[in-house]
């Protein structure tokens, strides 16, 4: 590092535009910081990092230059970002990995950034898919995920929370916070010293239990002891997996009303939901399943939304199941759901497709940017007479991972994080591609 943008960007990257901005945020695996690089002009794109630094560390290069100069990874911070623009200043919501609290970040006239901390949780993991809108009061909302909570019974719930500022510029005690949907989740990795065991049936939640010594014979590998008897542990994955529960993929929106709308991915009942306030700044919610909820289907993964000008939403998202990317409308009612991307491609097996899905209008089209997960390829589709796709980035890099799309100067532009599969690192090093289109 010589001072100059360093480390693996590109993971959890959102997207923000205007008529003279366009810019990104995104986290640093190498450092774990939040970033926010300023894409206005694609070829001379400048990053700056406002959250993971240390700050009890002495520079080693000169602290006007990258980090302030310091080299020294700080706390992981800058996970699940949502970025936009209001009166051309940045807004990002994201969360402290390190302590699973949700956090905002707010830019003054000077460039400037100032964070702290919305939901600190009380012991549960917060700030998961965070999605941040500046309502029609010019206030800051954010819809997020909360998981690990404890129902009183031994049971993990999973909840779907927004969180309002008072003002237009908020300080940190200045939220109301709401649940706005929840269910019982798996409590794998959140019993803390306790062990999480299987259900007495199939269909009933993981519960949290104290391991006892009584089981005679000892229980097998995978098995815990309970009170006499032996139960089947469930385990946390090793690997950075999906978390069970609701409000995955969760993305809100403000309605031509003023009332807010968000649209997620509930892995319990595998439904793409929506959920529309029933009265402008209510914070009461009704619920319409847009696709899923019935056997054999998997519907809602990657959800992203747009709204158009006629008040219609436009979701894009993916059928888990079979791999195809899917799109589907709301307003007021939901929408009939249409296969954009089935995967099928000439002289090849089915390819998965609809991965890290961003749903944007070109010229009110409904336009999405998605993943081909087989060749990690960009591709885009627009809604026409029918649905035609392209790709846009091919090549020998890994490409499409959290893309992330908006319109700004008129223009659409996409951004996602890029890795190189011959990186001589023990994991390829995520950079951040900006396309204009």
């Amino acid at each position: 590092m010589d001072g100059t943008q360093s480390g693996s960007i590109g993971r959890w990257t959102s997207i923000a535009g205007d008529d003279k901005r366009v810019l990104v945020a995104t986290y640093d695996s190498t450092f774990g910081d939040l970033v926010i690089a300023d894409v206005t002009d694609a070829t001379t794109v400048t990053y700056k990092s406002i959250d993971g630094v240390p700050t009890d560390v002495t520079p080693t290069y000169d602290p006007s230059t990258w980090r302030g100069g310091i080299v020294d990874a700080g706390a992981k911070i800058g996970a699940y970002t949502s970025i936009v623009l209001a009166d051309h200043k940045g807004h990002v919501s994201y969360q402290d990995r390190d302590l699973h609290q949700l956090k905002y970040a707010s830019e003054d006239a000077s460039g400037n950034w100032t964070s702290y901390v919305v939901d600190a949780g009380h012991g549960e993991q917060v700030g998961l898919f965070t999605s941040l809108v500046i309502d029609s009061s010019k206030q800051p909302v954010i819809a997020y995920m909360a998981r690990g909570g404890d129902d009183g019974m031994g049971h993990r719930t999973s909840e779907l929370r927004i969180a309002r500022g008072a003002s237009p510029t908020p300080g940190p005690t200045d939220w109301v916070i709401t649940a706005i949907a929840s269910t019982l989740a798996s409590c794998a990795g959140l019993c803390g010293s306790e062990a999480c065991i299987a259900g007495a049936t199939r269909t009933d939640p993981p519960v949290c239990v104290a391991a006892t010594t009584d089981c005679t014979p000892a229980c097998a590998a995978g098995k815990v002891c309970s009170t006499g008897t032996c139960a089947t542990a469930v385990t946390d994955s090793m690997l950075d997996d999906l978390p069970s529960g609701t409000g995955l993929f969760t993305k809100l929106l403000v309605l031509g009303d003023g009332r807010l709308a968000v649209v997620f991915y509930d892995r319990v009942r595998r439904a793409l939901v929506l959920d529309a306030e029933t009265g402008n700044g209510t914070s009461t919610f009704a619920e319409t399943i847009l696709d899923g909820n019935v056997a054999g289907a998997d519907r809602g993964m990657w959800a992203n939304a747009v709204l158009a000008g006629d008040g219609t939403v436009h979701v894009a998202y993916q059928d888990a199941l079979a791999d195809q990317l899917m799109y589907t409308t709301w307003n007021g009612t939901a929408g009939t759901p249409e296969v954009v991307d089935d995967g099928v491609r000439a002289g090849d097996r089915t390819h998965p497709v609809g991965q890290a899905a961003s749903i944007y209008l070109a010229s009110g089209a409904p336009t999405i940017a998605y993943q081909d997960a087989l060749t990690s390829d960009v591709y885009l589709a627009q809604k026409g007479a029918i649905w035609g796709t392209n790709p846009i980035a091919q090549g020998p890099l890994l490409d499409g991972f959290s893309i992330a799309a908006t319109t700004a100067h008129g223009a659409p532009v996409i951004a996602w994080e890029s890795k190189d599969p011959h990186a001589v690192a023990p994991l390829q090093i995520g950079t951040l591609a900006v396309k204009p289109q």
